[in-house]
């Protein structure tokens, strides 16, 4: 059983992200923003963060806040063309929908695992990363850094390698 719960859990998941993109347009009319000073390569500017309201909690994923992932190349594009509100719209609607959902089935665990494509089993938990030409097959329980902490999630999916 402890093979096929984190696969029957992301299947459950998956009709939940077809939702993601509506409701992220509705809980962005909610979302408090905050604004702090920031230097840029001009010497001004403002780094602008914010969060949803506490109701769309299966939506904000839990060690990001708003507009979210601007350290990734693609991310900070849209970021830097779009603003926060759009940027934020691609981060919860399209690159990572319902990852409070996904967290809230998560396990606590000491530490990640190996980022290495392989097979790692601790005895009660486990991840398979599978390279498949270009792509990789990731399933198992994937581990996230989440304040500090390491939170094992359910996870079924397909990626480029």
């Amino acid at each position: 059983m402890r093979f096929i719960k984190p696969l029957l859990i992301a299947i459950f998941l998956k009709p939940f992200d077809l939702l993601a993109l509506p409701l992220v347009f509705i809980a962005l009319a909610g979302a408090k923003w905050d604004a702090f000073p920031s230097l840029d390569s001009n010497g001004q500017g403002l780094t602008i963060r914010g969060d949803l309201p506490d109701w769309a909690w299966f939506l904000q994923t839990p060690d990001e806040r708003l507009p979210g992932g601007t350290y990734e190349p693609t991310v900070a594009s849209v970021l830097e063309k779009y603003g926060p509100l759009v940027c934020s719209l691609y981060w919860l609607g399209l690159r990572n929908r319902m990852h409070g959902l996904a967290a809230y089935f998560g396990v606590p665990v000491a530490s990640p695992w190996s980022p290495i494509p392989g097979f790692y089993d601790n005895g009660v938990l486990w991840w398979l990363r599978y390279p498949i030409g270009r792509f990789q097959l990731k399933a198992g329980y994937r581990t996230y850094g989440i304040k500090g902490q390491w939170l094992a999630v359910p996870c079924l999916t397909i990626t480029k390698a």
